[in-house]
């Protein structure tokens, strides 16, 4: 019996992700054995997958950027980072006064609503 996929989609991702390097592969091959022409077809092929796949995995990392668990664990490192910074600024140093206010002013800048 075969193994319960990872997260949804995943056994499509996996088919069409070997379809696209086998088929890249031979590309390849044909281009620099046969007809070399076909070299800059290849590199655009090549290209656009890596910026679609680029995008597409900047978006799911932002799209796991807004679960809860992160973003309890994000408050707590900032939470950390406050109390190290509020404890240099009063040692007086005008480095951690700095950072924090941009804490503050990003703070600040997530509790507004969105303006539309």
């Amino acid at each position: 019996m075969p193994a319960k996929p990872a997260y949804p989609g995943r056994e499509q991702l996996d088919v069409a992700n070997m379809a696209f390097r086998r088929a890249v592969a031979r590309l390849y091959r044909e281009a620099t054995r046969h007809d070399p022409k076909l070299l800059p077809v290849l590199e655009g092929y090549v290209n656009e997958a890596a910026e679609v796949l680029g995008r597409l995995a900047a978006d799911a990392m932002a799209a796991e950027s807004t679960s809860q668990r992160h973003q309890k664990a994000l408050k707590a490192q900032e939470d950390t980072l406050r109390a190290t910074l509020r404890r240099a600024a009063r040692r007086g140093s005008p480095f951690a006064a700095q950072q924090l206010q941009r804490l503050d002013e990003r703070a600040a800048r997530r509790r507004r609503p969105a303006d539309g």
